[in-house]
C-alpha cells in the first residue's frame, strides 16, 4: 500500500476516534497545549501545572473531593495526593520507577498512623494487585492489552478501594475516564492519546497518537512522548527527557553497554545544534535547519519542542532524521 494512502487512511481513523471521545466531554488547552479544563455531564474540572509540566492540582465544581493536590520526585513519580487543606489521601513508595506501597489514612483514627498496602507490578511496573496487610486482595487490574477494563475496586468485598496509578507515568481520572500521561492524556478506551505527540513524528511512529507503536505488552511511555523498553525504563526516560543530570547520576549503576548508551545521550544533548550537524549530519541538512537553533544545546532544543515551538519541532526532527546522518 503507497504511503501516501496510509497516511490518508490512518488520518480518517484518527478523526473518527477524536469525534468519538470528544462527544463525551468538552476541553480548553492552555498555550503549552496542556489540557486546561474539561467539561464532562455538567461539571467542569480545572487543571494547574508547574513550571516543570507536571499536574499540580485539579479542582472540580463538585463533588466530594473537590480539589486535589499532587507532589512528585525528581524523577516525576507521584508521591501524594492531598485534598485542599494539606490532608494526605493517598501517598506512594517507590524503589527506582516501580511502585511497591501506598499508604492511606485509616478512617478509625485519621491523625495516627496511615494504612499501609503493598502494590504487585508486572513486568512493565504497571500495578496489577495490592494487598493489605493480611495478604488480602483490596485492588485488582488484569484488564486488556491497552487497559480497556475498570479495575476491581472491591474484589474481597472489604470496601471500595480507590487507586488511580495506571501503565508507567499514569494517572486515572474520575471525571473524564482518560489517563493523565504528563505530556498528554491517553484514552484506554481507544488504545491512543488525545492529543499530538508534542515531538511530532520524532518519536519514530508515522502518526502522533498511538500509545507506544500498539505493542503496550513491551513498551511504556512515561511521559506520553515515545515507546520506551520496559526494563530499561529509567535510562530510556532519562534519555527520553534529555536529562542530563539523571543520565550521570545513573551511570555508575549501568551495565557498561548501558552506560555507553547514556554516555551518547549526554554528548547529544549537551552539544550545541551546530557542532553536532557538523560531526554527524551531512550538509543537506543546513538547507532546512532553523537557523536560530544552531547555537542551542539539543537539550534546549528538545524542551522547546514539547513546550510546543513548531520550529524547534523541525530542527528536533531534522537531527534526528535519518535521510541527513553522515
Amino acid at each position: 500500500m503507497p504511503l501516501n494512502l496510509k497516511k490518508l487512511i490512518a488520518m480518517a481513523m484518527l478523526a473518527v476516534s477524536q469525534a468519538a471521545v470528544a462527544a463525551s466531554y468538552s476541553a480548553t488547552y492552555n498555550l503549552q497545549g496542556r489540557m486546561a479544563t474539561l467539561t464532562k455531564a455538567g461539571v467542569t474540572t480545572t487543571y494547574t501545572y508547574d513550571a516543570d509540566g507536571r499536574r499540580v492540582r485539579k479542582v472540580s465544581s463538585t463533588g466530594p473531593q473537590s480539589t486535589v493536590n499532587f507532589a512528585y520526585d525528581t524523577a516525576g513519580h507521584l508521591l501524594g495526593e492531598y485534598d485542599k487543606n494539606g490532608a494526605a489521601l493517598r501517598e506512594y513508595v517507590w524503589l527506582d520507577d516501580i511502585p511497591v506501597a501506598v499508604f492511606t489514612p485509616d478512617p478509625a483514627n485519621p491523625s495516627g498512623d496511615p494504612l499501609v498496602y503493598r502494590i504487585h507490578a508486572d513486568h512493565l511496573n504497571t500495578p496489577r494487585v495490592i494487598v493489605d496487610k493480611s495478604n488480602v486482595v483490596r485492588w485488582r487490574w488484569i484488564s486488556e492489552p491497552f487497559g480497556t477494563a475498570a479495575p476491581e475496586t472491591n474484589p474481597s468485598g472489604l470496601g471500595h478501594f480507590t487507586f488511580n496509578l495506571r501503565f508507567p507515568g499514569q494517572y486515572a481520572d474520575q471525571e473524564s475516564g482518560l489517563f493523565y500521561n504528563y505530556f498528554r492524556y491517553y484514552s484506554s478506551e481507544d488504545g491512543r492519546y488525545t492529543q499530538s505527540d508534542p515531538i511530532g513524528l520524532a518519536a519514530g511512529s508515522l502518526s502522533t497518537y498511538p500509545y507506544v507503536h500498539g505493542n503496550p505488552l513491551a513498551y511504556v511511555d512515561p511521559w506520553g512522548l515515545q515507546s520506551l523498553d520496559g526494563p530499561n525504563a529509567t535510562l530510556n526516560s532519562a534519555i527520553a527527557r534529555g536529562d542530563v543530570r539523571q543520565l550521570e547520576t545513573l551511570m555508575e549503576a549501568l551495565a557498561p553497554q548501558e552506560q555507553t548508551l547514556a554516555r551518547s545521550a549526554i554528548e547529544k544533548f549537551s552539544s550545541r545544534a551546530g557542532d553536532w550537524i557538523g560531526k554527524n549530519c551531512q550538509g543537506s541538512i543546513n538547507r532546512e535547519f532553523p537557523g536560530q537553533f544552531r547555537n542551542r544545546t539539543l537539550k534546549e532544543i528538545l524542551d522547546q519542542a514539547k513546550a510546543g515551538d513548531n520550529s524547534a519541532k523541525k530542527a528536533w526532527k531534522l537531527i534526528n532524521d535519518n535521510r541527513f546522518k553522515k
